[in-house]
């Protein structure tokens, strides 16, 4: 966040890199969850 910041985003711009960080984020766990998931599906067959 301060390296943001110290680039002399205003606060719109950071609201809105934080918040594509954050979706990206959540999408990483969902698909990690979803892999985990199938594997777990697969060591059950």
């Amino acid at each position: 966040m301060e390296h943001i910041i110290k680039e002399g985003k205003n606060k719109e711009e950071r609201f809105e890199i934080l918040n594509a960080i954050a979706k990206y984020q959540l999408d990483v766990l969902n698909n990690a969850e979803n892999i985990k998931l199938l594997g777990e599906k697969n060591e059950r067959k």
